[in-house]
């Protein structure tokens, strides 16, 4: 089919692409698989039908906790136009996600689970008694369990620089593990083919396990799928780093479930081509299922919505609380420091008050000495009086004697 496409339409490349959301956004677009199927398998099948995969590489992160992702290109061909297109898929856990055994179920869903017991995605009204200890032990299978959030980013421009660019910005360096080259004498995979692998490996183990249903397996079996149905070449250089957790290593392996996806995929792909044929011999037919297909998009977007809005607001309380405790420990801070200050002020001052009154005995000591010197100098001085007046009192006696003696003899 692909080189009657390319034998019918002389190419060449185009700088305008056609108006399609699912594979030419205007901005590099992150979201869920099921959007991004049912849009390729339902509303844009059509050119998504001319959309095939040429390349698929199987990358790993090399910053903790060594993340793995794929990288698929893929080229439409349409209007005698060939259109370059670039989409990221990985697998997350759902942050803040509880099972909800209401919510609609995806449509093509498979029979057949990997994991017990299935779960859809669904928003979580913000709870206090929430906490982050109960998602870890979801995703470490000892607590409730936690869905796992398949997405594809579309990229913008269809240039392999903004590719490359949109991996690093999304998970750092990293390294190619494997590469899958499907070139003209291999079987072709088409967009809507690749959506279908997508959702049956998404159906097959629904909850995100650390030990088995991570983002290496579900990156590893899209792989093996693709690489069973296309036929093409590998370029595995980096092979031994994959599935390798940076702490622990995982209990299960992909290729152990490569044989059940596959016969999935087979009865899902198988259906599809039906449900397409009497679309297209049945008009009446294909507009209920174009009107479900959209119902069911606009149900996605809406969970996506409201997910976004609901983790807006947990983050825009988590900033008020922050701040608040910001706040608080900043007015405790400075309280601390009024009362450290204070403290230090009233020590200087029980110094100041230790050092007057010091001051104060001293001045009363020296008062008490300068008035016993005044004393004793007091006493001194009267001692002196007093024998000065003994002293004149004898030299007076002397000089009546002598004067008595001189008259004497003056006289005789």
């Amino acid at each position: 089919m692909l080189e009657l496409i390319k034998r019918l339409f002389p190419f060449f490349m185009s700088a305008k692409p056609p108006n399609i959301h699912s594979l030419f956004p205007r901005t590099n677009d992150d979201i869920n698989i099921f959007y991004w199927c049912s849009r390729i398998l339902g509303l844009d099948v059509g050119i998504a039908s001319m959309c095939f995969l040429t390349r698929l590489d199987h990358c790993k992160a090399d910053r903790a906790p060594k993340h793995e992702f794929l990288k698929a290109y893929l080229t439409l061909y349409w209007n005698g136009k060939k259109y370059d297109i670039y989409i990221i898929i990985h697998r997350t856990p759902a942050p803040d996600v509880e099972v909800d055994p209401d919510a609609p179920k995806p449509q093509r869903t498979s029979t057949t689970s990997l994991a017990s017991p299935q779960s859809t995605i669904s928003s979580r009204s913000p709870s206090p008694s929430f906490r982050l200890s109960e998602h870890i032990l979801g995703i470490l299978e000892k607590g409730h369990p936690v869905p796992a959030n398949d997405r594809v980013i579309i990229i913008k421009t269809g240039q392999v620089k903004d590719f490359d660019d949109a991996c690093t910005k999304s998970f750092g360096s990293y390294i190619t593990l494997n590469s899958l080259f499907i070139r003209d004498e291999h079987t072709p995979m088409s967009a809507p083919q690749l959506a279908t692998v997508l959702e049956v490996a998404h159906n097959l183990a629904p909850n995100y396990s650390l030990k088995q249903y991570q983002c290496y397996w579900y990156a590893l079996i899209v792989f093996l799928i693709a690489r069973k149905q296309t036929n093409g070449d590998e370029s595995n250089k980096c092979i031994k780093t994959l599935g390798k957790l940076w702490w622990m290593a995982p209990t299960h392996s992909a290729d152990d479930d490569e044989n059940v996806v596959q016969d999935e995929y087979d009865k899902a792909w198988a259906q599809f081509q039906k449900s397409e044929d009497e679309r297209q011999c049945n008009p009446e037919e294909a507009r209920r299922l174009a009107q479900e297909r959209a119902a069911g998009f606009e149900r996605q977007a809406e969970d996506e919505r409201n997910r976004a809005d609901e983790e807006r607001k947990r983050a825009e309380e988590e900033r008020k609380r922050a701040d608040e405790a910001r706040s608080n420990e900043a007015n405790a801070r400075e309280s601390e420091a009024n009362a450290r200050e204070s403290e230090a002020n009233a020590r200087e001052s029980e110094a100041n008050a230790r050092e007057s009154e010091a001051n104060a005995r001293e001045s009363e000591a020296n008062a008490r000495e300068s008035e016993a010197n005044a004393k004793r100098n007091e006493e001194e001085a009267l001692r002196k009086a007093e024998d000065e007046k003994s002293k004149r009192l004898e030299l007076e006696a002397e000089v009546r004697q002598l004067r008595a003696q001189f008259g004497v003899r003056e006289h005789a």
